[in-house]
């Protein structure tokens, strides 16, 4: 997993078409705002529908939660189940903003 701050996760964004963009916040977090083009799976659920991203496997995916307290378990999680391009948006999207 690679730890990354929000100006760094910018140009991974802008220079990765095919990136996918995890979020692990709640569904109302989520219908507040979010990274664009971002996938919502709650960290809570993730062991359960991980299944839904396995084409990223082998592929760049950013993980963010709202402070970067949830998104590393679920970066850990990810790299438990062979995923391999991780980058953990340390700041949250809190900072996004």
């Amino acid at each position: 997993m690679n730890q990354i701050n929000i100006t760094d996760a910018k140009k991974l964004l802008a220079d990765n078409d095919g990136i996918l963009i995890l979020d692990v916040r709640t569904d109302e977090e989520f219908e507040e705002g979010h990274i664009d083009g971002a996938v919502l799976i709650p960290a809570n659920k993730l062991p359960f529908r991980y299944e839904e991203i396995l084409d990223y496997e082998d592929k760049p995916v950013l993980v963010y939660c709202q402070t970067g307290g949830r998104s590393p378990m679920a970066t850990n999680f990810l790299e438990e189940n062979g995923f391999s391009d991780i980058y953990h948006l340390y700041e949250g999207f809190a900072r996004w903003k």
